[in-house]
């Protein structure tokens, strides 16, 4: 793909901060926050008290526990073409459990998954049409994980592997929107661990919690800056600490109802007070009105039809929420308190949501979603997976009938 990029564009992608490199408070691997699936973009990641598919590992590797089918999951799309053409993200997860391995007295269910963003390559040329150069970039994870049940809990663990690669001209770099999947140049390595567990309390309510992405800072090599040339600095991974609820007030086998609140906490830099005057009770308030919160409902009809929607909010990155437009024609996002709270604040363009649709059965489904009303820019961000929860029984179905 090849694309004008005048002078000034490439300064808005490439420059740093003004200040000396260093190890900074943005998360780096944003990849490893980039909801995975249809499904997880459909709810809005609001999976960690559910978490009953391939791509559990992602939210709750407790999740694996409660799991006794083999299940695959493999989904793609684009990603975010209406911020930055060409990029494309892809992912495959595969689930197995096994009967007390190895001697073990509890049945483990173990899980594989990889995740992959390419952001395409790209020429850069200046106003006059002369070439300057090219430049390209991907990021990369891949992840292990075992879940075992004692009694209503389901306890699980995960590990995973990651790395960033991004070349050519300058060592072009975007800095903006690190929870996005994009982050600074250089080649870059990190490895995480995550830690989950849920509770299913009664056949109608499961609660669950989970700590993703622990591990060590991302170390990038060769990062280029106009200002200090090249350059190796650090970035701290995504820590976040998820909590979720589902209730499910219907379950029939011609419909069921599902209802999942979450909410989600990036664990860097928090109760940061670089003045060191905010009182604790105001730190408190900045950290929770800086979580993501969501809210997913599911509804499936005869256990072939599913329809998806759910509200979103990420106030500090500026998704999601309620966009407001004031008379200037500036726009902000406010959460759901503070439009409440606010009277007639502005004029009211967008709401976050996330919606999405699935068919077919337990043994295979094909899904599809959308979140491109959580961003305030124009896009689309499709994404389309096939799913299945009964892999087995779906070879057994190819296969037919056995012969008599």
């Amino acid at each position: 793909m090849r694309e004008f990029i005048c002078p000034a564009s490439i300064l808005l992608l490439c420059l740093l901060p003004i200040g000396q490199p260093a190890r900074g408070q943005e998360p780096g691997a944003g990849l490893l926050m980039v909801w995975p699936t249809p499904r997880a973009t459909a709810l809005a990641g609001a999976l960690t008290a559910l978490a009953d598919e391939a791509d559990a590992p992602f939210f709750n590797p407790g999740g694996l526990g409660f799991q006794t089918k083999v299940k695959a999951a493999v989904s793609a799309g684009e990603w975010l073409p209406g911020l930055w053409p060409g990029m494309c993200h892809a992912y495959g997860a595969g689930v197995m459990p096994l009967s007390r391995p190895l001697g073990l007295p509890a049945d483990l269910c173990v899980s594989v998954n990889a995740a992959y963003m390419k952001v395409g390559e790209n020429d850069v040329v200046n106003e006059r049409g002369e070439f300057l150069g090219r430049y390209d970039a991907w990021r990369g994870a891949l992840s292990l994980g075992c879940g075992t049940q004692i009694g209503k809990f389901g306890l699980g663990l995960g590990a995973a592997l990651f790395h960033s690669r991004y070349s050519g001209y300058y060592g072009l770099m975007w800095q903006g929107y690190p929870v996005l999947g994009l982050e600074p140049g250089g080649t870059g390595n990190g490895f995480t661990m995550s830690a989950g567990a849920l509770y299913q309390t009664t056949g109608w309510v499961a609660v669950g919690l989970a700590l993703t992405n622990f591990g060590t800072d991302i170390a990038y090599h060769d990062a280029y800056n106009w200002f200090y040339g090249r350059y190796d600095y650090t970035v701290p991974m995504p820590r976040m600490l998820r909590l979720g609820a589902c209730w499910t007030p219907l379950n029939t086998p011609a419909f069921r109802l599902r209802v999942m609140p979450e909410v989600d906490k990036l664990l860097i830099g928090i109760f940061r007070d670089t003045s060191s005057t905010k009182p604790l009770k105001t730190k408190v308030g900045d950290e929770l009105n800086s979580a993501w919160k969501a809210l997913g409902i599911e509804a499936t009809c005869f256990r072939l039809l599913h329809a998806r929607v759910s509200y979103f909010e990420d106030v500090l990155n500026q998704r999601g929420g309620f966009l407001i437009e004031n008379e200037l024609g500036q726009t902000y996002h406010y959460s759901i308190s503070d439009f409440l709270a606010r009277n007639a604040p502005g004029r009211l363009k967008k709401v976050g949501l996330s919606w999405g649709v699935g068919f077919g059965s337990e043994s295979f489904r094909f899904d599809l979603s959308s979140d491109a009303a959580i961003y305030d820019f124009d896009t689309s961000n499709w994404k389309f997976s096939l799913v299945s929860n009964d892999l087995a029984g779906l070879v057994r179905g190819l296969r037919g009938p056995p012969a008599q």
